[in-house]
């Protein structure tokens, strides 16, 4: 599963050609892509053009996030460049096996012990991770419950309160 509006920054294309060495291993697997967005028909394209149309689906913009991670076995995030990637807290909060672009802003979430982290635009390392976690569904598993564990401590409204609270009484005590 990816859930991304669909531009190009979001590495949706690299995850296509990535997943075309999957599925030619494991032809069973698919590839759902939620969201919508200006480089639809770039995925269109290539989804049809790497023969995939009866493996990777683009699903459009959805209301049932949550459901999708519930089904999902894996979570996919190949992006270029985020803000605060919300997909991946969802995905992190859902306990999913989380392969993910090596940008700051994905490592800021989550780290070695809790996503398979690959080289933005790698679509061999994208490849070889994603192959390896379908294939090695139990040896991935705990990493889901790491990401979580990383959420909740990094994402959760108490702890979020708590840092503004000592960022603003350390502001207050030097009268900034």
């Amino acid at each position: 599963l990816n859930v991304s509006r669909l531009l190009e920054r979001k590495g949706q294309i690299d995850l296509i050609k990535a997943f075309e060495k999957v599925v030619k291993q494991n032809p069973e697997v698919v590839l759902w892509i939620a969201g919508e967005g200006g480089f639809r028909k770039e995925l269109e394209s290539t989804i049809a053009g790497l023969n995939l149309q009866n493996n990777a689906q683009l699903l459009g913009n959805r209301d049932d996030i949550p459901s999708l991670l519930a089904a999902a076995d894996c979570f996919v995030f190949p992006s270029y460049y985020e803000g605060l990637p919300g997909a991946l807290i969802e995905a992190m909060l859902s306990r999913k096996i989380i392969v993910c672009s090596d940008i700051p802003e994905n490592k800021e979430c989550v780290t070695n012990n809790s996503a398979v982290i690959v080289e933005k635009g790698n679509i061999v390392q994208l490849s070889e991770a994603m192959i390896a976690v379908v294939e090695n569904q139990a040896q991935y598993g705990e990493l889901g419950n790491e990401a979580y564990g990383e959420a909740i401590l990094k994402f959760d409204i108490n702890a979020v309160v708590s840092q503004y609270n000592t960022v603003y009484r350390k502001m207050i005590s030097k009268n900034i």
